[in-house]
């Protein structure tokens, strides 16, 4: 093969490579932005013999009764990950803490979601019976990643609270000593939400992951939460 020829071949290499990576840019999960309506995909329940419709919980309309409706803190991991384990307990606790506050008990769902096949379902189910968490922590599937992308959680952990209007308050990446806090306004924010017009959206630090939270103070000031 020529100079001229070799040439040819680089430059056609190039282009393939360039538009490859263009292409997995492309198809790289969004981001749904804070102050916005939340996607609603639906979950595989761990028998894999049902599913979950979260629209019933957090969309409004007359398919949806409003003595149904709560707000939804979702916490997608990867079984085989240290951090995500790490993070599902402090999920759990969040939870846990949650149910003995007052003003926030019975107004929010906790659902763990596991990404791994249906088969591994019962090493997720099997974490919270061994520390007793039954409602309000339940454990979902989304083997395939459906509802991951839909929410453009393109890696793991990552958690959302979503109002029961179905507005996106709280976008927790990974998780860090911080985390517990940020789960914890993203939930007093989405028991909150009462239809006001969002503020802007902004974005800080959490440890070994970041937080996206509206600008709005989430303490309730009458009872506050302390982490």
């Amino acid at each position: 093969m020529d100079i001229e020829a070799k040439e040819v071949m680089r430059k056609a290499l190039a282009v393939v490579m360039l538009f490859g990576l263009a292409l997995a840019e492309g198809a790289r999960a969004q981001a749904v932005p804070l102050g916005t309506m939340a996607p609603a995909p639906h979950l595989l329940t761990p028998s894999g013999d049902s599913y979950m419709f979260l629209s019933e919980l957090y969309h409004e309309g007359e398919d949806h009764p409003q003595d149904r409706r709560s707000a939804v803190a979702l916490c997608f991991i990867g079984q085989d990950s240290a951090a995500c384990a790490e993070v599902l307990q402090r999920f759990v606790a969040v939870a846990g803490k949650v149910q003995g506050h007052e003003s926030l008990k019975r107004q929010v769902r906790f659902y763990v979601v596991g990404t791994d096949s249906l088969g591994r379902s019962d090493r997720l189910t099997g974490f919270l019976a061994r520390n007793r968490m039954g409602p309000p922590v339940l454990a979902f599937l989304d083997p395939h990643r459906k509802a991951c992308q839909a929410f453009g959680a393109d890696t793991l952990p990552r958690t959302f609270v979503i109002s029961k209007r179905g507005i996106l308050v709280a976008d927790i990446e990974g998780g860090g000593s911080d985390y517990a806090k940020a789960l914890a306004k993203g939930v007093v924010k989405a028991v909150k939400d009462s239809g006001v017009a969002q503020k802007p959206a902004r974005v800080r630090s959490v440890a070994a992951g970041s937080a996206r939270e509206s600008a709005a103070d989430p303490i309730d000031p009458d009872q506050p939460m302390r982490w």
